[in-house]
């Protein structure tokens, strides 16, 4: 019988001793599962999201206020260019948070239940 042991230190918390060998072949090989690298990606893109929208929201804001020092003559046409503005900036958005969603339930699919993430809506990635 082998008297070589493995050292307490490298049973970690992450789980049973018996899958030591899958998990210190992971480390060792730098190896993330597939599950790992989309939740990456789906905070990497939610975060995105958020800072575009923040700085949106921001813009809208001092639109309000410029509205508020124009000229009568001029308050309709930037109003107007406003909420063009305003439109397309939503849409693109809503476009960026399918695409995201679209990994989110790619994401749910392959871990467990505990695991999964909620859908992202604009209002959620707003009150964040």
């Amino acid at each position: 019988m082998d008297d070589r042991r493995v050292d307490d230190a490298e049973y970690d918390d992450e789980g049973h001793p018996e899958t030591w060998a899958a998990r210190h072949l992971m480390r060792q090989a730098n190896a993330a599962p597939e599950w790992a690298d989309m939740r990456k990606e789906i905070d990497a893109r939610a975060s995105r999201i958020r800072l575009r929208l923040r700085a949106h929201r921001e813009w809208l804001h001092d639109r309000t206020r410029l509205l508020a020092e124009l000229p009568a003559e001029r308050i309709l046409a930037t109003a107007h260019a406003t909420t063009e503005r305003d439109l397309r900036v939503r849409a693109e958005l809503e476009a960026a948070i399918s695409e995201v969603n679209a990994l989110v339930r790619r994401y749910d699919l392959i871990v467990p239940i505990a695991m999964q993430l909620p859908l992202y809506t604009l209002e959620r990635l707003g009150s964040d």
